[in-house]
């Protein structure tokens, strides 16, 4: 990549999508969500993002399955994907009958916010493994969202529905036991720190289903309808119950949206 100083959003967003030191790019989403909120940088620009966003040779990758199940506390992989969001979806034909033209503002503001929040997230996790002997890296990661968001790259509404609306909607799922296993462990620090985190992960699907939502719309297709054929299309495997239906439903997702895809036949 160049070191020409970025000076668009899309800039600031390859910058930090090409930046493979896990530190370096939270920092860096720090300072473009601070110049971004303070109306230094003013222009959304455009740019092709890669199509995997680096990382550091040390990292241990392996299939999602075989990955320690965590709970989503924070990830690289979340930043990334709402980075990509920006620079992909800065332009979309919203109807088979327009050309592509720019996204509202408000698009940029969520995903901008997405990203500081994913970051700060990040961070949180980082300082407590720390505090607890270990470092981000110790053990092996997986790539299954990003594998997901290349697998959408193509429409934003695949995007919104399967990385937002299905992977982080699960997060809203299964966060609550991992809260409630770190508290019966007697790991508060944990306990309150991931509480806070689902917090902003339910404005993180609303977000997703929000934008999922106006698309279709402009699109004049049926939302629920459309949930559907892409799940089935694009989501390898059936949504899990239970459901974490009030937090679903703070996030705009009412239950006859999802319900019905627990069991599915794949589309072709």
């Amino acid at each position: 990549m160049a070191t020409t100083p970025p000076t668009t959003l899309c800039d600031w967003c390859l910058r930090i999508l090409h930046t493979p030191d896990p530190s370096a790019k939270v920092a860096i989403t720090q300072e473009f969500s601070r110049q971004w909120q303070d109306g230094i940088i003013t222009e959304i620009g455009h740019g092709v993002p890669p199509e995997r966003p680096a990382r550091p040779d040390r990292f241990v990758f392996v299939e999602p399955g075989k990955a320690p199940k965590l709970g989503k506390a924070g990830s690289l992989w979340a930043i990334d994907t709402a980075l990509d969001n920006i620079v992909r979806f800065a332009q979309v034909s919203l109807d088979s009958s327009s050309p592509a033209a720019p996204m509202p503002r408000a698009f940029f503001d969520d995903f901008v916010r997405m990203a500081a929040e994913e970051a700060k997230h990040f961070l949180w996790l980082v300082e407590r493994l720390e505090e607890l002997g270990s470092h981000f890296g110790a053990l092996p990661i997986h790539a299954g969202i990003w594998e997901s968001a290349a697998e959408t790259a193509h429409d934003i509404c695949c995007r919104m529905a399967i990385v937002h609306m299905v992977h982080e909607a699960r997060g809203l799922d299964v966060n609550p036991t991992t809260i409630n296993n770190f508290a019966k462990a007697g790991d508060t620090v944990s306990a309150d720190m991931l509480t806070t985190i689902l917090a902003d992960e339910v404005t993180h699907v609303e977000t997703g289903h929000r934008w999922f939502a106006f698309v279709c719309q402009k699109r004049a297709k049926d939302k629920r309808e459309a949930f559907h054929a892409i799940v089935k299309k694009h989501f390898k495997g059936v949504l899990k119950p239970p459901f974490n239906e009030d937090a679903r439903r703070a996030a705009g997702m009412e239950p006859e949206l999802y319900h019905g895809l627990e069991t599915k036949e794949r589309t072709a």
